[in-house]
């Protein structure tokens, strides 16, 4: 299991403006975490692992956006069976956190990653930060090109 100071770590290595905001508590939904900080809920991000057939793809969308698993099913040229959201177990294994708690970037080379373009309507987002009362404040331009996302309407 990955700590927060595993991904402060990271992101003293990579150089990555970043800042660890705690909420004591912290915040099980988005509209919970959006009143703590006084930011609408678009301003909360959420990392999603879903799996496509055995594939592990990390979506970064915007806190209110539901996932529409047809549209990663047409972009993966996929059955919409084949795609599902990854169970808390697979969450932990692959990314190393806790689901409500995973980061948008710092996980393994090679994880497929998506954004919804939603998430770059703001200069600075809040996302997970790798503890459940941790959340991240960074820019989604720097999400976007750490983790190398493809932009994808979602």
């Amino acid at each position: 299991m990955k700590s927060p100071q595993e991904l402060a770590d990271f992101l003293v290595k990579r150089a990555i403006e970043a800042e660890f905001v705690t909420l004591p508590g912290g915040a099980r939904t988005v509209s919970q975490a959006a009143a703590a900080l006084n930011v609408p809920p678009e301003g909360i991000v959420k990392s999603l692992l879903f799996m496509v057939g055995e594939k592990p793809v990390l979506v970064i969308a915007s806190g209110p956006t539901r996932v529409d698993t047809a549209r990663l099913a047409a972009y993966f040229e996929v059955p919409e069976n084949q795609v599902r959201l990854a169970g808390s177990d697979e969450v932990r294994r692959i990314t190393g956190f806790d689901v409500g708690s995973v980061p948008p970037l710092g996980h393994e080379p090679g994880l497929c990653t998506l954004m919804d373009p939603a998430v770059l309507q703001f200069d600075v987002v809040y996302a997970g930060g790798g503890a459940h009362d941790q959340l991240l404040r960074l820019s989604p331009r720097v999400i976007l090109e750490e983790t190398e996302a493809d932009v994808v309407e979602l």
